[in-house]
This record gives C-alpha cells, sequence and structure tokens, in this order.
C-alpha cells in the first residue's frame, strides 16, 4: 500500500498518539514499537478517518479500545478494518 497523505499537524498527533501508545503498553509489561502504531493508525485514517485530537485525549479505556483494535484488525494491504471493528475516535464523515 502507497504511504497515506495526511494532512497538515495530522502526522504530529498521530506521532502523539503513537508515543502515548508505547508507553501504556510499557506500562503492561509488553513492548510497542510507535513506529508501527504510526504506520497502522495513518493508513487506518485514511480508509476510516478518526477524530485524532479526540482519540489522543480519550481516557485510557477509549484510548486502548481504538489504538489496539486498530492495530489487531487492520488490513495494511487494504487499510479496512476486519471483523466489525469500528473505532470509538472514528469520524462518521467520509473524507
Amino acid at each position: 500500500m502507497k504511504p497515506p497523505a495526511l494532512k497538515p499537524g495530522e502526522a504530529a498527533c498521530i506521532r502523539k498518539i503513537a508515543a502515548r501508545a508505547s508507553a501504556m503498553a510499557r506500562d503492561m509489561g509488553a513492548t510497542l514499537d510507535p513506529a508501527d502504531v504510526l504506520i497502522d493508525l495513518a493508513i487506518c485514517h485514511v480508509e476510516t478517518p478518526l477524530h485524532l485530537g479526540q482519540l489522543y485525549a480519550a481516557p485510557d479505556i477509549d484510548f486502548s479500545h481504538d489504538v489496539f483494535g486498530i492495530r489487531e484488525n487492520l488490513c495494511r494491504d487494504s487499510g479496512r478494518l476486519r471483523g466489525g471493528f469500528y473505532p470509538r475516535a472514528a469520524s462518521m464523515l467520509q473524507r
């Protein structure tokens, strides 16, 4: 899949989300590469637009649902989410 084109400011917000997710995983005794999260969120955001600021500021339970759910259910080839998963911070509007 071609790297997604992001609007100004989106990449910076996704980097902050990736850092938070990595820290959350570390606190739970797991390892999570922020680069992998960044790629997954950017790919997902193109196909399923996310309210990135809302996701970054979300309570831990909603944040982990979305970020780890995207990581688990994203098809990197198509950018689509599988298994009926839908992020809580997803926009109802299409890009």
